[in-house]
């Protein structure tokens, strides 16, 4: 049950980051890519990712940032980073 509760506050929290970066709530999707659907530009990704270690206090490296393509992606990452399965 708990673990149903974690990921209801990453759900909340990524979508709190994604709306912080002027994603509209009906593009909000686990499929929606960052850079075609969102149309995310390196800028954009750069603060999305500032964001993401902020918020879940993480660390995303270099050769993560080709993992996260899309909010699914992103998630999935996230939880992965957090041990939350």
């Amino acid at each position: 049950m708990e673990n149903i509760n974690q990921k209801k506050v990453l759900n909340l929290r990524l979508y709190k980051i994604l709306r912080k970066m002027g994603v509209s709530r009906k593009d909000v999707s686990l499929k929606a890519n960052l850079f075609n659907d969102l149309f995310f530009d390196s800028y954009d990704m750069n603060i999305f990712l500032f964001y993401l270690e902020a918020k879940f206090d993480i660390q995303v490296k270099d050769e993560d940032i080709s993992q996260i393509t899309t909010i699914g992606h992103t998630l999935h990452f996230i939880e992965e980073k957090l041990d939350v399965a």
